[in-house]
């Protein structure tokens, strides 16, 4: 039921999404063909209507980019082996005996929404700096079996303190697409009891002055929640 709701609500954005640029485009059009037909009255109809749409898909091309170009870094777990992503909330199953997760994959990935959000994520994001996942409030120790590497070292490292994974960010790549990637599992003492735990994000950097610049940085992630179960 949920997921056939999602899909209406998706269905029902685009359609939404592609009127808008229709009536975006009709408006410009619209309103610059008296114009150049004062500036250009010796130009054809038709050529007047294509000019007038050739600027209006320039026009509409930057209001989607102020609109939908923000710098974002988007984060994206799924179970090793299941097909189904997973929404909201991560499921991590243990037994009495290992007590131990099954693999997560973590992926990290840069903005895909336009270049202008690209580049500004290139421009505000700068070398050093790091996404934290953060679990505070759970006794999960964090484990990572494989991550990808940078300059030969791993860039998603287990942090204790937080119970979750530092991502050293490094360059942002100079296209959008998957950044980093981790495969990551936890383990514990005892089962935790059947109670979800919050999924922080947050970026850092030494210098204040970039910290305060990644506060423009989205962080979009498909859970929330991890929950750890009793297999």
């Amino acid at each position: 039921m949920e997921r056939a709701k999602s899909e209406v609500k998706t269905r029902w954005g685009v359609i939404a999404s592609e009127s808008a640029k229709v009536a975006v485009l009709v408006w410009v059009v619209s309103f610059l063909d008296p114009f150049v037909e004062q500036v250009l009255p010796k130009l054809g109809l038709g050529f007047r209507y294509l000019l007038s749409a050739l600027v209006s898909a320039f026009v509409l091309e930057v209001v989607l980019q102020l609109v939908f170009g923000w710098p974002k870094l988007t984060i994206r777990w799924v179970e090793q082996g299941e097909p189904v992503v997973p929404r909201r909330e991560l499921i991590a199953r243990m037994t009495l005996r290992k007590k131990v997760t099954g693999v997560m994959r973590l992926n990290v990935t840069a903005s895909s929404d336009g270049w202008l959000g690209h580049f500004l994520l290139r421009l505000l994001v700068g070398g050093e700096s790091v996404l934290r996942v953060e679990l505070n409030e759970s006794s999960l120790r964090p484990f990572v079996d494989g991550s990808s590497e940078q300059n030969e070292a791993d860039t998603v490292v287990p942090n204790d303190g937080t119970h979750g994974f530092d991502v050293d960010l490094g360059s942002v790549p100079r296209r959008a697409g998957e950044w980093h990637w981790a495969r990551v599992r936890w383990e514990a003492d005892a089962i935790p009891d059947d109670v979800p735990f919050n999924i922080y994000l947050s970026l850092h950097h030494e210098s204040r002055v970039r910290r305060l610049l990644m506060m423009f940085v989205i962080k979009s992630s498909n859970v929330r929640l991890l929950r750890v179960i009793r297999k």
